[in-house]
């Protein structure tokens, strides 16, 4: 990140717009009982499963019917 997007993005933070958004996501997390990060909400067949912690991909890709592929699944390790 150059300078001056860094200075872009401390002059933001300042703003009323960033301010109320983080009063608004905070207060949905607390409504989910968010309590750390990282916390992630799935919607999934009209249930909601709230994960706690970045070890919890392997859920979130079975919540979701996804296959899980590690955090670096093969065809990345091929390109790297």
């Amino acid at each position: 990140m150059s300078t001056a997007q860094a200075q872009y993005f401390l002059e933001k933070i300042t703003t009323e717009l960033v301010k109320n958004k983080l009063r608004e996501t905070t207060e949905a997390a607390c409504k989910y009982g968010a309590f750390g990060l990282p916390t992630t909400v799935a919607h999934v067949d009209g249930k909601i499963y709230m994960l706690f912690g970045s070890d919890r991909m392997e859920l979130l890709a079975y919540l979701l019917g996804e296959k899980w592929m590690g955090p670096a699944p093969p065809t990345l390790n091929a390109r790297l």
